[in-house]
């Protein structure tokens, strides 16, 4: 609130009036609605997501770390290009197993991706 009583800038960690406390971060988007960042993931293709789905599965089984350069190996794509797969549905993806218990966080460090451009990733491992 601004000293005249208004408001100000929007807060992004304010919540609704009436949210459940412990509820999952969300914001008020001056439309009276209650949104989380799944809110804001694209909807990845049918293929897509089970492909993806499939790869980290694969790689929490294999029992060593793994970042998201990793479910980008070719040896996971075989006939189909990963070419088509956007960024957002790579991150989807390892919200979903993170979110269903498949995998958890296991650090971060840099891409070794040229196109990345050693940027940050996190490091995931299969949970136990």
């Amino acid at each position: 609130m601004s000293a005249s009583g208004g408001p100000t800038e929007a807060d992004p960690t304010r919540r609704i009036a009436g949210a459940e406390e412990g509820a999952p971060a969300s914001t008020t988007l001056g439309l009276g609605c209650q949104a989380t960042i799944d809110d804001f993931l694209p909807e990845p293709d049918g293929w897509v997501s089970s492909v993806l789905d499939e790869i980290i599965e694969q790689l929490a089984r294999e029992g060593r770390d793994f970042t998201a350069d990793d479910v980008r190996q070719p040896r996971f794509w075989g006939e189909r290009d990963d070419e088509n797969v956007r960024h957002g549905d790579v991150g989807a993806a390892f919200r979903r197993a993170a979110r269903h218990g498949v995998i958890e966080l296991a650090g971060y460090r840099n891409s070794t991706r040229p196109e990345r451009r050693h940027g940050l990733l996190r490091v995931w491992r299969g949970a136990a």
